[in-house]
């Protein structure tokens, strides 16, 4: 069982938002087609054929950073390491992202890192008419999520990464069904204390009906039902206003910097041929 966060500083709070993404990067690296390199100072994941594949949790040394990336540059460049690197409110040193500039690499995306305290509220398992949401238990049903996931959410996730975390102590999957069909996703983490929100999603002619809101409370309410006291997750712009209506407040962000002399897509071409 997770050791549950019971009360979170902003900090404590700011750095599980980070941490549970971070440990879910560790839990796919582990698996027979991930591939997990871990440093003192930061640590990568690839993910065959697609996704995770970023560098992350960079902490450096000032008297290191210099040599550790001229390293990591050079596997970049082999194509040995993933091209992006994660810089969240825990990378050392505080002007990380400078360093990154000067070094050949441009920031790509920012997400916010967002934190619900359950304790505040209770939440109930009802929701409205549209969606039937269940926990999926068996391959036949996660082929079905991930189908979804695939088409509403991100076109590179893993079918046999995602399936083989299926049933695991720390991974629920939650399809929602309308008029008798798969039509949205998400999917909690259970790690670093909190309850993290992923992958939640609808198909896109039937967005904009209150589906995505109902996805996150089935997760909400789980996470609840389960001890938990915090949720997290790492929210686009698109979803940001929805989950702050539900009580998500910013507790940090996230910048995606790519090494913009190698592209994403050459670094994946390579990546799913060693699949």
């Amino acid at each position: 069982m997770d050791n549950i966060l019971s009360e979170a500083d902003l900090e404590l709070l700011s750095h599980a938002t980070e941490n549970n993404l971070y440990d879910l990067y560790t839990e796919i690296g582990k698996l027979d087609k991930g591939e997990l390199f871990v440093q003192e100072d930061f640590s990568w994941v690839i993910a065959r054929p697609y996704w995770p594949n970023f560098i992350f949790r960079p902490q450096f040394k000032p008297q290191s950073i210099s040599l550790h990336l001229s390293q990591i540059i050079k596997k970049i460049r082999d194509l040995d390491a993933p091209p992006v690197m994660q810089v969240g409110n825990q990378a050392k040193p505080n002007d990380l992202g400078e360093c990154l500039k000067r070094n050949g690499f441009q920031m790509l995306v920012e997400r916010s890192c967002m934190a619900l305290d359950l304790k505040a509220k209770h939440f109930s398992s009802a929701t409205p008419n549209e969606l039937d949401i269940f926990e999926i238990k068996n391959q036949e049903d996660f082929g079905l999520w991930i189908d979804v996931a695939l088409r509403s959410f991100n076109p590179y996730l893993g079918r046999d990464i995602f399936g083989s975390l299926l049933n695991g102590e720390k991974v629920r999957f939650y399809s929602g069904v309308n008029d008798g069909k798969v039509v949205a996703t998400s999917m909690t983490f259970l790690s670093s204390g909190v309850a993290g929100i992923y992958f939640v999603s609808v198909i896109p002619e039937l967005r904009n009906r209150g589906m995505g809101k109902e996805m996150m409370l089935r997760c909400i309410y789980e996470a609840q039902e389960l001890g938990y006291n915090y949720c997290i997750l790492q929210a686009t712009g698109l979803g940001e206003h929805l989950y702050r209506s539900l009580g998500f407040e910013l507790r940090g962000t996230l910048k995606y910097f790519f090494f913009s002399d190698v592209s994403v897509q050459a670094f994946l071409q390579n990546n799913r041929q060693c699949a």
